[in-house]
């Protein structure tokens, strides 16, 4: 059973564009079960106020033309709840994975943040199929007393556990406020800020319930022409070239000025700090850019082996799994699965 009270003490902040029929979806999803929804909408024209009407006052639509970092920053002020989390506009959380996450934060009042699993979903044939995705999180947490520690370990090895964690309010407030004041011309730039600002901040961890549905392969992302969003500009390249020192020292100024915010007696290294997270994960970057060369040569090698199979370059055998097959894979790992949210999930998608 949802329980309602508990989840209106969180608020869902949704970024979307030119997808308005996911995210109205998502809005429906919502409706009754609680959470107080932000929706940031930066389409050319707004969803029409019939289809607005039926929702209660818990629902907040902004139809705002202008950038995400924007839409972000006047959201901030709106989000008066205890925790707050962002949500995809075509992605799904499961509420008592939800619930559960905000019993954690409640019962251990040193967690900033608390996620759950998540697998990845999509469409085929008129099926919704599943997919294993950030397998890593099982029994995933950053523990460490020390900021600095927090930070190295958790970007060594990057899992993006926070960005669409539930949070305490206070703590994202000022991460995303500080992130917001500059909005840097690589990709993901606010994601990774996020994580190193909230890895910083404090605790987390995440719980063994599968949790959100991450969207795959559903359709190409609308993503404007906001610079953080072109993926062909990365952070590796980006802190390396030499003609980006002015940008590089505002990001660490940006960055160090939040640490300071959020845990005001710790040391004062922090400018240091942000270095060495950003260092540790473009570490963890060129490792992971170095596997990815290794599967596609494998692959290649596949497609001169097998030349009839067109697929095989951007499928594994298992990726077309029904979503209950992955997640009876998961509740095989030790993860508690609420089937019953599931299928409503699947029945909405399909």
């Amino acid at each position: 059973m949802i329980d309602k009270n508990n989840l209106s003490r969180l608020t869902l902040v949704i970024p979307t564009y030119e997808r308005q029929d996911f995210v109205l979806r998502l809005m429906n999803y919502w409706a009754d079960k609680g959470p107080n929804l932000i929706v940031l909408d930066g389409s050319a024209s707004p969803i029409e106020p019939v289809k607005l009407d039926v929702f209660g006052s818990q629902v907040q639509y902004l139809h705002r033309q202008v950038g995400l970092y924007q839409r972000l920053l006047e959201a901030l002020d709106l989000v008066q709840t205890e925790f707050v989390a962002l949500a995809g506009d075509d992605e799904f959380y499961l509420p008592s994975a939800v619930n559960e996450c905000i019993k954690e934060l409640d019962y251990d009042r040193g967690l900033i943040a608390c996620c759950g699993l998540a697998v990845g979903y999509g469409i085929k044939n008129a099926n919704v199929y599943g997919k294993e995705k950030y397998g890593r999180l099982i029994g995933y947490s950053i523990d460490s007393k020390s900021a600095k520690d927090r930070i190295k370990h958790h970007m060594c090895n990057y899992l993006p556990s926070l960005i669409y964690s539930i949070s305490r309010t206070k703590a994202w407030k000022i991460s995303w406020k500080n992130i917001l004041t500059k909005e840097f011309p690589f990709y993901a730039s606010g994601e990774i800020q996020f994580e190193i600002c909230m890895a910083y901040a404090g605790r987390s961890k995440v719980l063994k319930h599968l949790m959100w549905l991450r969207a795959h392969n559903i359709n190409k992302p609308t993503r404007g022409t906001d610079p953080s969003l072109d993926c062909k500009k990365r952070l590796v390249h980006w802190w390396k070239n030499k003609e980006n020192k002015e940008q590089q020292i505002e990001f660490v100024t940006i960055m160090s000025a939040a640490f300071k915010e959020l845990l005001p007696c710790e040391d004062n290294n922090r400018k240091s700090h942000v270095v060495a997270g950003l260092e540790e994960y473009i570490k963890f970057y060129k490792r992971a850019a170095r596997g990815k060369v290794v599967k596609n040569v494998l692959s290649n090698l596949r497609l001169i082996i097998n030349p009839g199979n067109k697929n095989i370059d951007s499928f594994s055998d298992d990726q077309f799994q029904s979503l209950i097959s992955v997640a009876r894979k998961l509740e095989g790992r030790g993860a508690t699965v609420d089937y019953e949210a599931l299928g409503e999930i699947i029945e909405l998608v399909n």
